[in-house]
């Protein structure tokens, strides 16, 4: 299963960073709004998140208007360090593909492995080849997104809070 974990470690308080994530998280969309968002174009200026957010844990994927099963779900915690903040993500596949991806590979694979035992080789190989190329550029999007928030860049019109919100 694709797995990716990173940290940040930032210089400003637990709070700032905290504000900064939530900035660029909103609501998950309910049924009716997610139907009627795959009829127009994705607004620029909405958070390229959603997910929850609890203190400081958060639970998100990004906002795309395409399918993706590979699509990284995020987990992240903001922590305080000896000197501001650490920031630890960690992203994966939702473990229903997961174990359908297995599911399925070791089922062709054993049918061709009867047949063709080469073949049942180049399958496994395909199907994580497949994986691997869906999944890593969106984790790299989502790096890259919420390493700009954690540095108080702007994207898609979204400010960042550069102080804690009393």
């Amino acid at each position: 299963m694709p797995f990716y974990r990173f940290h940040v470690d930032t210089p400003e308080p637990q709070l700032v960073i905290v504000e900064r994530l939530k900035a660029i998280v909103r609501d998950p969309p309910g049924f009716w709004e997610s139907f009627s968002m795959g009829w127009r174009g994705q607004d620029p200026g909405l958070p390229p998140f959603v997910g929850t957010v609890q203190g400081n844990l958060f639970k998100i994927r990004r906002d795309i208007r395409y399918r993706n099963s590979f699509l990284p779900t995020i987990r992240a915690r903001a922590e305080s360090a000896r000197v501001g903040t650490r920031i630890t993500v960690n992203m994966f596949i939702h473990p229903l593909v997961a174990v359908s991806m297995v599911l399925w590979s070791a089922l062709m694979g054993f049918a061709i492995a009867r047949a063709q035992p080469t073949w049942a080789w180049y399958l496994v190989a395909f199907t994580l080849a497949v994986v691997v190329a869906a999944f890593v550029p969106e984790a790299r999007k989502a790096k890259r997104l919420i390493t700009d928030a954690l540095r108080g860049q702007s994207r898609n019109g979204i400010s960042m809070p550069a102080k804690p919100v009393p």
